[in-house]
């Protein structure tokens, strides 16, 4: 020990022992500076990492928020299409040249009775009722008089549109010029797909009714 600095010197140990208490205390001061600044430092990193996956998580949200508003769109948009197109489907008219082709087909049968009957609170089916109780006009048909369509309550609702004869007369397998002409008529323009006449015991012999019911048959392009 004796080749310690001032071994031997009174004032020599006591100004070295301050010395070493007091670096002492100043090490251990800064090293609980530096532990509490780690710990500082440790806290602010998980804060920033938490914040980078808040924002990560939000810019996430955003963009699966755009996507369901795009697919919500397009979605709309197709309903709309779709609709659009059902309604388009709904609204079949005769164009003028389907009238004309059944005023010249039919009108050498003048007198030929019918009824025009549509489904009740069907606007569309109204409508097309009227363009052939037009036709039936221009062709001298007796269609009643009138509005000449009347509205009808089915206990099937009828599809496309339909021609009813008389049981007796569908039976026998009897139909007029007329009817016939109107038959072949409605096939060539595909306004029925088939040349059926059904039987009704409600439809007078002789005569024919013409049921115009939903998803009607559209124009051949």
């Amino acid at each position: 020990m004796a080749s310690l600095p001032r071994w031997s010197s009174i004032r020599g140990t006591t100004t070295l022992r301050d010395f070493y208490a007091l670096s002492g205390i100043a090490f251990l001061l800064i090293a609980v500076a530096f532990e509490f600044l780690g710990y500082v430092y440790g806290q602010r990193k998980d804060q920033l990492v938490e914040d980078a996956r808040l924002t990560t998580a939000i810019e996430r949200q955003k963009e699966h928020d755009t996507e369901v508003a795009i697919l919500r769109r397009q979605l709309s948009d197709a309903n709309n299409k779709i609709a659009a197109l059902e309604s388009k489907k709904a609204e079949r008219r005769l164009s003028p040249d389907e009238m004309h082709t059944l005023v010249s087909a039919i009108n050498a049968f003048p007198g030929q009775k019918i009824s025009i009957t549509y489904l009740s609170g069907d606007k569309y089916g109204k409508e097309l009722a009227d363009d052939f109780v037009a036709v039936m006009k221009d062709a001298n048909w007796d269609y009643g008089g009138g509005e000449g369509a009347a509205p009808g309550l089915f206990e099937r609702e009828p599809r496309g549109i339909t021609l009813l004869i008389n049981d007796a007369d569908a039976t026998a397998h009897k139909a007029s010029g007329g009817i016939l002409a109107l038959v072949h008529t409605l096939l060539d323009l595909h306004l029925i797909s088939t040349p059926l006449l059904t039987g009704n015991k409600d439809v007078p012999a002789g005569a024919v009714r013409l049921v115009i019911g939903k998803e009607l048959p559209q124009p051949v392009l």
